[in-house]
């Protein structure tokens, strides 16, 4: 169970500077990228004590990239689902918390499935790329 999490009253400088984040971790060969969880719903924050490593929220990105053009900065979590592959995109400080950024690397041919399972997971998204 996740520990409590207070909300940063912030949320649209937040937004803001991991867009920026974000846009620094995009590769060109990135053909489309879709933000989503608690920074979409602006209910970004820090945990109320550690929680899986981390002491804050994750920046939830969907990337949609040929498998040949994965940037060797992007670290394999080796977590695969049966569309996506979970790569670790780096960290970005807010409030003296570390958030890390993962990148749900969609499967090369799941691209269509990829965003069909977004809208039937309700999963709130922001195109980004």
């Amino acid at each position: 169970m996740k520990p409590a999490k207070t909300i940063y009253p912030n949320q649209e400088d937040i937004y803001n500077k991991i867009l920026a984040f974000i846009k620094t971790q995009l590769v060109p060969e990135v053909s489309e990228a879709y933000l989503t969880g608690s920074v979409v719903r602006r209910e970004f924050g820090r945990y109320a004590e550690e929680y899986h490593g981390h002491k804050g929220s994750d920046i939830d990105l969907v990337v949609m990239i040929n498998q040949k053009y994965i940037p060797k900065a992007w670290k394999n979590l080796n977590t695969e689902k049966t569309w996506f592959n979970l790569y670790s995109g780096g960290k970005i400080e807010i409030d003296g918390v570390y958030h890390r950024l993962d990148l749900l690397v969609v499967k090369e041919g799941m691209e269509k499935f990829a965003i069909q399972r977004m809208k039937d997971l309700g999963w709130i998204v922001e195109k980004v790329r």
